[in-house]
């Protein structure tokens, strides 16, 4: 029984349809021998990715494994030397050195911080001044601005004080 067959179209670069027909002599193989390629190599690449993650898996429950052992024996080897330590006195000595560095430390870092903190305010002080004067000097020349542009309006207003517009006609350039 013949199997049912699909019409299939498609655009292929003409290179590559003529390399099919003088391989295969018939174009219709070529793409069932392609398309039968690509779904083998699919399926072999399904199933080796399935192998791969149960094998990263089995990898990974491995790792966990191992530093669950390395964490329960660090775990019973802390234990054993708490034990050790049946000194009270000893281990509250040492804890009440270890507090009295962190506050020693916290002391230190306090003062650099107060110190930055002075520096700061002496910027944001020398800051404040400059802004002040740049102030004052843009309000000097607008000040100035005003006085020229009035002066400059007055100066039009009289028309005296503005020289004569006499017009030359233009075969007396030479003269002045």
């Amino acid at each position: 029984m013949p199997q049912e067959m699909v019409h299939v179209g498609a655009r292929i670069p003409k290179e590559l349809f003529n390399k099919c027909k003088t391989k295969t002599g018939n174009i219709t193989t070529a793409i069932t021998d392609g398309l039968n390629l690509l779904c083998e190599t699919d399926c072999k690449t399904q199933e080796n990715n399935c192998k791969t993650s149960t094998k990263e898996f089995e990898a990974q429950i491995e790792e966990r494994d191992s530093k669950i052992r390395e964490l329960q024996n660090l775990n019973d080897s802390l234990v054993k030397e708490f034990e050790n330590h049946k000194e009270p006195d000893k281990i509250l000595e040492l804890q009440n050195i270890r507090v009295q560095d962190l506050q020693d430390q916290l002391k230190v870092k306090d003062q650099q911080q107060e110190a930055r903190i002075a520096d700061l305010k002496e910027q944001i002080q020398a800051l404040n001044e400059q802004i002040n004067k740049k102030d004052k000097l843009l309000e000097e020349l607008n000040q100035t601005l005003m006085a020229q542009a009035s002066n400059i309006y007055n100066l039009t207003q009289n028309p005296k004080l503005l020289p004569e517009n006499k017009i030359k006609r233009w075969w007396e350039f030479w003269k002045n």
